[in-house]
Formats: structure tokens, sequence, C-alpha cells
């Protein structure tokens, strides 16, 4: 045991700081792109939202969606996604923090937005 002497305690530090909780983005669609064999996804900005993940599924599940593409860009002017298979699609669209790291705060994901798709 060693007799080394401290000193006082530091006055306290302090921070305040207002939390802002994401919300999903709202009146998520779906329409034929300009391009062949792609959609092109819309969706309603969330505030505090500086990226937002764009997910889709061939079953309306959520939890399975693959991630198709993130994107800083505004909903009015959506993202296109490429699709390959004939089939019904299901779309959702989360808000986020960040653009690509897991650790990003998201909000829920989005009600549901369908697409029926032809390949050309």
């Amino acid at each position: 045991y060693s007799s080394s002497a401290t000193s006082d305690f530091s006055e306290v530090a302090t921070y305040t700081f207002t939390y802002s909780e994401l919300t999903a983005p709202t009146n998520v669609t779906v329409k034929a792109s300009s391009k062949t064999n792609y959609v092109t996804v819309t969706w309603e900005n969330s505030s505090g939202a500086a990226y937002y993940w764009i997910y889709y599924n061939s079953t309306n599940d959520s939890s399975t969606a693959t991630l198709a593409t993130r994107t800083s860009s505004s909903g009015t002017y959506g993202t296109d996604i490429k699709l390959s298979e004939s089939g019904t699609y299901y779309f959702w669209v989360k808000a986020a923090d960040g653009n690509y790291y897991s650790s990003s705060a998201t909000s829920d994901f989005s009600e549901v937005a369908t697409y029926t798709f032809t390949k050309s």
C-alpha cells in the first residue's frame, strides 16, 4: 500500500442536451423508374435525419428485408433501386443519423409500400 498524496476533486463539469428521437419517414411510395428494371422509392423526410436507409423484400417482412441503399438525398427526389426478378416487392425506409455504421441511430421502419414488378 502506498501513501501517496492526492489533490481535492476538481470542479464539477455539466453538459445539457436535448435528445431527439428519429421518427420513421412517412408516405413511402414506389413507382417505375425511367431506367429499365428500376423502381424509384420516395418518402416524406423525417425531422433530424441525416440519411435514409431503404430496404426491400419479396415478402411482407421487414425483419428479413435487404438493405438496398443508403442516401443523404431528400425523399422528395427519391432513390432508384434495381430489381432482378418479376414479382411483388415490399419497401421500407428508415431515418438515420449516420450513413454506413451499424451503430448509427435509426428510426423504426416506415409503413410498407408495395410494387408489383415485371422484368423487361
